[in-house]
């Protein structure tokens, strides 16, 4: 059989290592990477063992249930690493509308520049939506809102900062599968735009208007 192009020799697979702490790290790189070059369909698990230098029946020890799974522990890796990162950066906000913008700014940029979703977009976006449509959203969104929310609740109540999390969210999904000429939430200004022109007026109630910036020490 011809190895592909890019993928290491089958030599390089080391041997199962039991107990070894980092192989799950591994095996999760290793598809990310693999999945950047290939996609999800023409991905193997042959090729991931490879990529991660250890055999098939390690992969298939980690991640019982095969690529299914592992793909979506990937998945769910991603986004908590990006919430992450997001969630330190949203510290330094001093308002709810900075918050907002800086949270959708910032996920676009990495969902933007993520090449094993670029990769799945171009190629193969019918594996990827039916993940994301919108009554499909909720572990997504769901995380979203704890890491986020929290931030948000030192300028807004609580119900608030919930919702106006779940319409950020929902935007930076439906802007990174189906990019806008007018819209680019990767740059700072166009997010800023979003956030006072739609977020926070839809947040504020004519009978008692909420706070964007934080009350007076």
């Amino acid at each position: 059989m011809q190895r592909r192009e890019g993928a290491r020799p089958a030599s390089a697979a080391s041997p199962p290592r039991t107990g070894d702490p980092g192989a799950s790290e591994r095996v999760l790189d290793a598809t990310v990477e693999c999945v950047a070059r290939w996609g999800l369909g023409k991905t193997t698990l042959d090729d991931i063992a490879r990529e991660a230098g250890v055999s098939r029946a390690t992969v298939y020890r980690l991640f019982p249930g095969g690529k299914p799974i592992l793909f979506e522990r990937c998945g769910q890796r991603e986004v908590a690493r990006i919430l992450l990162e997001l969630s330190e950066r949203l510290e330094e906000c001093d308002t709810a509308a900075d918050v907002l913008a800086e949270a959708m700014h910032h996920a676009a940029v990495v969902l933007a520049e993520d090449r094993a979703l670029t990769t799945i977009l171009e190629r193969e976006p019918e594996v990827l939506l039916p993940y994301l449509a919108f009554d499909r959203q909720g572990p997504i969104l769901a995380a979203a809102t704890a890491f986020v929310a929290p931030t948000l609740g030192r300028f807004l109540p609580r119900h608030q900062a919930e919702e106006a999390v779940e319409w950020a969210a929902r935007l930076v999904i439906s802007y990174t599968l189906t990019p806008s000429e007018s819209i680019d939430l990767t740059r700072p200004d166009d997010a800023r735009r979003v956030v006072d022109t739609y977020l926070i007026p839809g947040l504020l109630h004519e009978d008692a208007p909420l706070p964007v910036t934080p009350p007076p020490c």
